[in-house]
């Protein structure tokens, strides 16, 4: 079992939507096959209460090119996760593994 350790300043909400686990590592396990690929540099993970976003850049210099975003339901307590390419969304379910499927075709349907 991991043991927590609050470092002086550091404030945890507990409210806080944060990507798991789990869902970190499918998500850096699909990311790290765009990077072997070639597709992808760069990655950002950013939280913002409510919201979670991990974003993907093609250069270190340019917007984000793909952005795998998780929020909760208004009054619910089932999470989101869309799928976005340059600001627009592409796919939203529930499953995260539908999310990834959809990003792992992506950089295909894009070259042609």
């Amino acid at each position: 079992m991991v043991n927590l350790i609050n470092l002086k300043g550091s404030r945890h909400n507990p409210h806080q939507l944060l990507f798991s686990k789990t869902e970190l590592s499918k998500i850096l396990n699909a990311y790290s096959n765009g990077v072997i690929k070639d597709h992808w540099r760069d990655y950002a993970l950013d939280q913002n209460g409510s919201i979670s976003v991990f974003s993907i850049f093609k250069n270190s210099r340019e917007k984000a090119t793909f952005c795998i975003t998780k929020r909760r339901e208004n009054s619910k307590k089932l999470n989101r996760f869309s799928l976005q390419y340059r600001l627009r969304t592409v796919e939203v379910s529930s499953n995260l593994d539908k999310i990834l499927k959809r990003l792992e075709n992506m950089p295909k349907l894009l070259k042609n």
